[in-house]
């Protein structure tokens, strides 16, 4: 049996993307309250890029995946985007959080 190709490595592997929305480039400095079964705290975070379903954060602190996060926009008391991390990596810069945010609902 002959094949119409030849059976090489190829160049350029291919790279798999399981995000179903598009991740566009964000910026930004909010506050989040955060807190999971080791207790709650505070800290600020900066938007590094934002989808329909998520966010892309760097943060000073760990987040570890299953905490719970709520964003707060200045000068708002109501959070502007709640979630749960859903992963966190060390970085050069701090820690670099994914955020699969809650579904919003009509009032």
């Amino acid at each position: 049996m002959s094949y119409p190709f030849e059976a090489s490595a190829s160049p350029a592997p291919l790279k798999f993307d399981r995000r179903r929305y598009a991740r566009l480039p964000s910026g930004g400095s909010f506050v989040v309250a955060y807190h999971d079964e080791n207790g709650a705290g505070i800290t600020r975070v900066e938007l590094l890029d934002s989808s329909a379903t998520g966010l892309g954060l760097r943060s000073p602190v760990p987040l570890s995946p299953g905490t719970r996060l709520s964003l707060f926009i200045e000068g708002n008391t109501l959070p502007g985007r709640t979630g749960v991390v859903v992963r966190c990596e060390k970085d050069a810069r701090g820690f670099r959080a994914g955020l699969a945010c809650d579904a919003r609902v009509a009032a």
